[in-house]
């Protein structure tokens, strides 16, 4: 009978996932999603024209004609973009704060819980 064994390597360098990195890529997730952002957010004011009263079908509907490739553009490219650049980025500065040396609350969060419950009962 053969046992597989996993050979272990000691290295200097730190673990993926940690250190530096995850920094960069956070604040560069982050800085992307908000530079998009900044660059798309003229896509919800400027229009072809003034939007048409709702009371008037037709003139509604030719509205949403002129400004179907505009809307199309925000819903469809520009803000799942910026969702998941932002939703990366929350990601990382979770990571980089439950990394961080010194936390204040650093593993006391059933102490902090029983706590609590006490001062209900």
């Amino acid at each position: 009978m053969t046992v597989l064994s996993v050979p272990i390597v000691k290295s200097d360098q730190p673990a993926a996932g940690t250190g530096p990195n995850v920094a960069r890529w956070t604040g560069a997730f982050g800085l992307a999603a908000f530079v998009l952002f900044l660059l798309a957010t003229p896509l919800y004011f400027i229009g072809p024209a003034q939007p048409a009263r709702t009371d008037d079908s037709g003139a509604l509907a030719d509205f949403l004609t002129k400004t179907s490739s505009q809307i199309l553009t925000r819903t469809t490219i520009a803000d799942p973009i910026i969702i998941a650049g932002f939703v990366v980025f929350l990601a990382g500065f979770r990571h980089v704060i439950r990394q961080a040396p010194g936390r204040c609350c650093a593993g006391r969060g059933d102490q902090v819980r029983a706590h609590r419950s006490q001062r209900l009962l």
